[in-house]
C-alpha cells in the first residue's frame, strides 16, 4: 500500500473489513457470555471503520486508480468478508467433526 499499488489497496481494505465484520462478531458473543468484555471489540470496531471511512473516501479511492465506484467497492469488500468469514466457520466446524 506504500508503493501506492491498487493490489495493495484492495488487500488492505479487504482485510479491513472481515477484520470489521469478525469484531463485530466477537461484540455480539460478548454480550450473550458474562465473562467476556465488549470494550475491547467496541475499540477495535471504532478503529477499523474509521480506517476503512479513510480507505473508501473517493479522493483515496481514486488515488489508488481503483476504476470502479465507491458503493460497488463497499458491495464487493461486504461480499468478500461475508464469503471469508463463513469459509473460516465451514473450515473449522468440518475440523472439529
Amino acid at each position: 500500500m506504500l508503493l501506492k499499488k491498487t493490489w495493495g489497496w484492495w488487500m488492505s481494505t479487504g482485510y479491513l473489513s472481515y477484520l470489521l465484520l469478525s469484531e463485530a462478531g466477537n461484540g455480539i458473543d460478548a454480550l450473550f457470555r458474562p465473562s467476556t468484555s465488549v470494550d475491547m471489540s467496541l475499540f477495535y470496531i471504532l478503529i477499523v471503520g474509521f480506517l476503512l471511512l479513510y480507505l473508501c473516501k473517493e479522493r483515496v479511492i481514486q488515488s489508488y486508480e481503483v476504476t470502479i465506484s465507491r458503493s460497488e467497492v463497499i458491495a464487493w469488500l461486504s461480499g468478500a468478508a461475508v464469503f471469508v468469514s463463513v469459509l473460516y466457520e465451514v473450515i473449522l466446524f468440518s475440523s472439529s467433526v
